[in-house]
């Protein structure tokens, strides 16, 4: 019996995950991308029918503001990135509970920093609300998640630096390496997209009797490269930017509004769990571009 699922926006990832399920088996896909996310009336009718009309089952929040270009922005509308970051998803979590659908909430792992470990599922967060320094996006993130903490039906799946081989994307890591003339040489967990809409699918299929726990999901590939290392492989495909400068992070923030995150998370859990194992990082940005060719 295929799964219904609800898919709720149409940017860089709701729009991938959309085109990848559609094309699957053991999935009906349904999406809402027109609404006006900031009328809360709206939503709720709009989604409460559509769950009750077409029998939903899984309803994947794609929704959510990273700021334009970066981070930066969200300091300029900490309004529209709280709403959108917190409450939004809050008022799904609690429709999706009322009517017994399960909800996916696409996330970020931007909530820690430093390298004194791998950080799990379960590490608290020491860049997020209660660290001075830390992003108004970063803080969004991590109230959203104390938001979730009590609903059973809830499925963070915790991304970062989302990598796409589509070097024309705005969103795409890669993208952004290549524009930015000032790079910092710093190890992070990255999610190759492609990876992500398989994993959320082979979630979705594993978990139709819901043996699958609710909470966080580190969902990056593992093995996770330095700036260097990725700007290797781009050399390897002739992406070059003569521009190109090295510099610490001290230098870095003479030019941002807040600060970064900048770290690596444990996945063993997720996919301990899960039973899904993630391609590395490297294997999976040279797939990626391989693609693109």
């Amino acid at each position: 019996m295929k799964s219904n699922v609800l898919i709720i926006g149409n940017g860089f990832v709701g729009s991938k995950l959309k085109k990848y399920l559609s094309e699957v088996q053991d999935v009906n896909v349904h999406h809402v991308f027109s609404l006006n996310y900031f009328d809360p009336k709206q939503i709720q009718n709009s989604i409460e029918n559509k769950i009750v009309n077409s029998k939903i089952d899984w309803v994947i929040n794609c929704v959510g503001y990273t700021g334009s270009p970066n981070v930066d922005g969200c300091e300029d509308n900490k309004q529209d990135t709280w709403y959108l970051n917190v409450t939004f998803p809050s008022m799904l979590a609690n429709i999706c509970n009322r009517y017994g659908s399960n909800l996916i909430n696409i996330s970020s792992g931007c909530i820690y920093t430093g390298y004194q470990k791998a950080f799990t599922e379960k590490c608290k967060p020491n860049f997020g609300l209660w660290t001075p320094e830390s992003s108004w996006y970063s803080k969004s993130k991590h109230a959203c998640e104390m938001s979730f903490a009590n609903y059973e039906n809830v499925f963070n799946f915790r991304i970062r630096m989302p990598v796409t081989g589509n070097l024309n994307e705005k969103k795409n890591y890669l993208t952004k390496i290549l524009k930015y003339n000032n790079l910092i040489d710093y190890k992070n967990s990255k999610t190759v997209i492609n990876d992500l809409l398989s994993f959320t699918y082979n979630f979705i299929v594993r978990n139709k009797t819901n043996i699958l726990p609710s909470g966080n999901y580190n969902v990056v590939n593992p093995e996770p490269l330095t700036t260097k290392e990725v700007v290797e492989i781009l050399d390897g495909y002739e992406f070059w930017n003569p521009n190109w400068q090295w510099i610490d992070l001290e230098k870095l923030y003479e030019s941002t509004k807040c600060g970064r995150s900048n770290c690596v998370l444990d996945n063993e859990y997720t996919t301990e769990i899960t039973g899904i194992s993630l391609p590395t990082e490297k294997e999976s940005i040279i797939k990626a571009l391989d693609n693109e060719k």
